[in-house]
């Protein structure tokens, strides 16, 4: 209701850009004070900067409403939003593509330090500015979409991040130098971020007005739920078998994503 709908996929580049705009800077920061102060210290300025968030926070002023609106049980609003989901002819495939991805793909925290330790070999420093690579790749990806125009045809850019992100993280597993795995985590983080941005949008432009809440937070259930899952099974084989699952993983995301792009005539079209 803020953005009109021809701007919201600009809208939501832009807001993610800025969301990923510390992730550039912040790790590799907290890589150069491990290396000069440890960890201890490097923890207790993490914690320091949040005195900033909590000031703002106490700094906000709510207004109590006078009205009592009866809501739905939670499980009765979550299945309201997969039902709007499901008569849609975009969102379930595209929900199942994404949704795959991050459970397949295992996360960077996982991922990174065991490649730094086993193929790499480098120091705490090195692996910050990894991390940072991935920020800087999703920031690109964020002020790729804020740019795009709305007339663009959305489907070769959604499979084209998905073929990226797939080929990236397996070029990042059996990398074995620092600068070849900077490169392809800009790759990666650039595409996932394309991926979740069109989602995103596609999230809010599909669904009745009174329900986009609620389907919004299908996609903040798979960001911080179904990835979560997957890191469990991902950390147990990457402990046993070292970077080389994340290839597999890779694999599973591109052949999941590119069944689903056969399968959909809607979604090739929109």
């Amino acid at each position: 209701s803020v953005v009109p709908k021809e701007d919201l996929l600009n809208a939501v580049g832009l807001q993610s850009a800025v969301f990923n705009a510390a992730s550039t800077v912040g790790p590799a920061l907290a890589g150069i004070t491990v290396d000069r102060v440890g960890l201890p210290a490097n923890f207790f300025l993490n914690a320091i900067s949040f005195l900033a968030v909590l000031v703002a926070l106490l700094s906000l002023r709510s207004t109590k409403s006078s009205r009592q609106i009866k809501r739905p049980k939670l499980i009765n609003r979550i299945a309201e939003a997969l039902v709007t989901v499901k008569r849609d002819s975009i969102l379930p495939w595209l929900l199942l593509s994404y949704g795959v991805l991050l459970f397949s793909g295992p996360s960077l925290p996982l991922l990174l330090p065991v490649l730094a330790v086993r193929n790499l070999h480098i120091s705490a420093s090195d692996l910050g500015f990894l991390f940072s690579a991935a920020g800087l790749g999703a920031v690109l990806g964020a002020v790729a979409m804020a740019s795009l125009s709305d007339k663009v045809q959305k489907s070769p850019i959604v499979f084209g991040a998905f073929a990226l992100w797939t080929s990236s993280l397996i070029f990042v597993a059996f990398s074995n130098a620092v600068l070849p795995a900077f490169v392809a985590l800009i790759a990666l983080g650039m595409s996932q971020n394309v991926v979740g941005t069109v989602t995103s949008t596609l999230l809010q432009l599909c669904v009745p007005h009174d329900q986009r809440g609620r389907v919004l937070s299908l996609n903040t259930l798979l960001i911080h739920g179904r990835a979560r899952l997957g890191d469990f099974p991902a950390g147990l084989f990457i402990s046993m078998w070292g970077p080389f699952t994340a290839a597999a993983g890779a694999m599973i995301v591109g052949l999941t994503a590119l069944f689903v792009f056969i399968r959909s005539l809607a979604l090739r079209s929109f």
